[in-house]
């Protein structure tokens, strides 16, 4: 006989669209506890993120009910977790603590149970966790196989749980087989019923756990008429209730059943996949090279670790970090703030697989508008300047922080505004993602020109890891990289010959690269000034720029002065040829307003002489005025597409629409001024 526990894990983020989780509603969730419960002899472990068992109590209590009677009936065992689903190695302690109390007890007034278990998000682990856990009455968790043989398990090793410890503080930890996890629902029944016999067969008192995402059982690609129409599910649970060697169990029952088989202390790790996904293009390349020499069993070759993601992304960075610049603010809130930072917590926002994740505006939406409706419910007075490491970069940034806004500005790097909260919109308004190379993006380059690639995405898949898929047959024309960080009030010199294209295509060459050259800078209590001094040639000393930026109602003041800047001019001409320019990355957009005609966002272009512009807020419908009293600026505008993958495929976004206001410049010395202006 071998113990088998089956488990599924269902979550939609904060954010997501209702027309989203209703399908997989429909797709997955109903089918499969509908089927399930045809079956009363099968257990089967379940847990629900605290944000998809919000909506489902509110749009669908039908389904509550029938899964309230599952778990009453000991069919079903209820797992807890962080109430809004964070990774809960990036928030602060007593958050994580307090997420997981919150929703175990949400839990219990809804299921009339208390859980027992937890399902870690993403199975993203650090030993340390093991003492919150503990504090937050946890008896175990599942994490993968592939932490075990981290730290030299064999498979052999893992059919039932250990215990793990922290200042004598212990915890269970069942392991997830990733075997399981690719056989279903991907292979025919029979494969799974006799990979459990083969195991059975080793020894007695054999244990296996298959815990996995509720949304392969419908909602992935072919994966609905695959469970349902075709009959897999059916089969698969008819299979395992008429075994007469297979007994599925709640793990709990298990743990008070069955003793330990061991003390474990488990490397920082998420699943296999995960922590592939988190490496850089190119040590994935080398990765994959060594891994493609090894046994599939050998532990000792993995990849990298989860936090990097906050490298690989700095735009994932600075949200973390406002996370937590809110969450010291709010230690002791009361409830409601603290429910809002909670569900700004949820993690899809903050890293990248193959769901969309941080490249999906609205999921950074989502979470952002609630960490600042946080913010909003505590912050009642204006606070002076703070000088902070507010990105955790080792250098200091200055940061402004009131009713309205939230402004942080980088002396270090060149003077850049990292962040722009306009607090009672819900928005950060430079909230733009970059154009990052993706280690899959080589796989469209490999196959370009291979209609089979295209093919691919009318096609079912064996598992949703396993091949390419592309939802644009033209994305490959997308590929653009950039090759410097899209914050905003960047400061360019260039030659007259640049084009807007130059810009788009991230090949303009700097005449003098002053971008994140670190500045002098002083600040007062609404304003903050940054120097720049010898920045033109080793020869002199004599060029400097200077930049201010006020704050103003319901706007911003950005003022420059250059003085002495060489000025180099086109042979056989007597004329200037240097361009001052200074970019924003601005958050999806509707249109631009440009001489009072509308230019839609997908428009690459240049308008001369302007005085004023203005631009239109996707989401919410914010507009935005740009303008000058003084010298006219000539005007660059391009969209930011990024190439990313989803559960669909690989999809092209529209992520925001970058804007250069630039000035020809005709003597050594010049002043430059605008302002930028919010308003309903």
């Amino acid at each position: 006989m071998i113990t088998f526990g089956f488990g599924v894990h269902l979550h939609q983020p904060i954010g997501n669209f209702d027309s989203v989780i209703e399908e997989s509603y429909q797709k997955a969730y109903k089918p499969f506890l509908t089927l399930a419960n045809q079956f009363p002899s099968i257990k089967i472990n379940f847990h629900i993120s605290g944000c998809l068992l919000e909506w489902l109590t509110q749009k669908h209590p039908e389904y509550i009910d029938l899964l309230k009677e599952l778990i009453k009936k000991g069919h079903i065992e209820i797992l807890t977790s962080g109430f809004y689903e964070p990774i809960l190695t990036l928030i602060p302690e007593q958050d994580r603590i307090d997420q997981i109390k919150y929703y175990s007890r949400y839990l219990a007034q809804v299921f009339e149970t208390e859980p027992k278990g937890l399902w870690v998000a993403e199975r993203v682990w650090e030993h340390h966790l093991t003492k919150s856990l503990v504090k937050a009455g946890v008896r175990y968790i599942c994490l993968d196989d592939t932490h075990f043989k981290y730290s030299g398990l064999s498979d052999d090793a893992l059919c039932g749980y250990y215990l793990t410890e922290e200042d004598g503080e212990t915890l269970a930890i069942f392991p997830i087989s990733k075997k399981l996890r690719y056989l279903v629902p991907f292979e025919p029944v029979i494969r799974t019923i006799e990979y459990l016999r083969t195991d059975m067969e080793k020894g007695v008192n054999r244990f296996r756990l298959l815990f996995d995402d509720g949304e392969k059982f419908g909602s992935w690609p072919g994966t609905n008429k695959h469970c349902y129409s075709d009959g897999w599910l059916k089969d698969f649970l008819s299979s395992l209730a008429n075994s007469d060697f297979i007994k599925t169990t709640l793990l709990s029952e298990y743990q008070n059943s069955n003793p330990p088989l061991g003390r474990i202390y488990l490397d920082n790790a998420s699943y296999e996949e995960m922590n592939e996904w988190v490496l850089e293009p190119k040590a994935f390349t080398a990765y994959e090279k060594i891994k493609s020499g090894q046994a599939e069993t050998n532990g000792f070759v993995r990849g990298g670790y989860f936090r990097n993601f906050l490298v690989k992304y700095p735009e994932a960075n600075r949200r973390h970090k406002r996370m937590l610049y809110i969450a010291r603010k709010i230690a002791r809130a009361k409830t409601k703030a603290r429910i809002e930072l909670f569900k700004g917590q949820c993690n899809d926002a903050y890293w990248h697989g193959i769901f969309g994740g941080l490249y999906l505006p609205h999921l950074r939406d989502g979470v952002y508008r609630h960490l600042l409706n946080a913010d909003l419910l505590i912050n009642s007075n204006p606070a002076k300047p703070k000088i902070t490491d507010f990105d955790a970069c080792g250098k200091e940034e200055v940061v402004f922080d009131n009713q309205d806004l939230f402004l942080v500005v980088a002396p270090n790097r060149g003077g850049a505004i990292l962040c722009l909260d306009l607090k009672r919109y819900g928005i950060n308004l430079f909230d733009i993602i970059g154009r990052h190379r993706e280690s899959y993006h080589q796989k469209i380059k490999f196959n370009q020109g291979n209609e089979e690639i295209s093919q691919k995405a009318l096609e079912p898949v064996k598992t949703i890891h396993s091949e390419l898929r592309l939802k644009d047959a033209e994305i490959e024309s997308y590929l653009i990289y950039d090759n410097y960080d899209r914050v905003s009030l960047l400061d360019h010199f260039f030659s007259d010959d640049t084009q807007v294209e130059d810009f788009y295509y991230s090949r303009t060459k700097q005449v003098y690269d002053v971008m994140t050259k670190p500045r002098s800078y002083e600040y007062s209590e609404n304003s903050v000034k940054m120097s720049l001094t010898g920045f033109s040639s080793p020869q002199t000393d004599q060029s400097h720029l200077i930049k201010s930026i006020e704050l103003l109602p319901k706007g911003l003041k950005f003022s420059y002065q250059l003085r002495q800047i060489p000025m180099p001019w086109e042979k056989d001409r007597d004329k200037p040829c240097l361009y001052f320019g200074v970019e924003f990355g601005f958050r999806p957009l509707k249109y631009l307003i440009i001489n009072n005609e509308k230019v839609e966002t997908e428009r690459i272009g240049k308008t001369a002489e302007l005085k004023e512009f203005s631009l239109v807020i996707l989401d919410p419908d914010l507009k935005i005025g740009l303008a000058t009293k003084k010298v006219p600026f000539d005007l660059w505008y391009f969209p930011i597409y990024t190439c990313s993958a989803s559960e669909q495929g690989l999809e092209r976004i529209y992520q925001g629409t970058v804007l250069i206001l630039s000035w020809l410049l005709k003597v050594p010395d010049n002043d430059f001024e605008f302002a930028l202006r919010w308003q309903d």
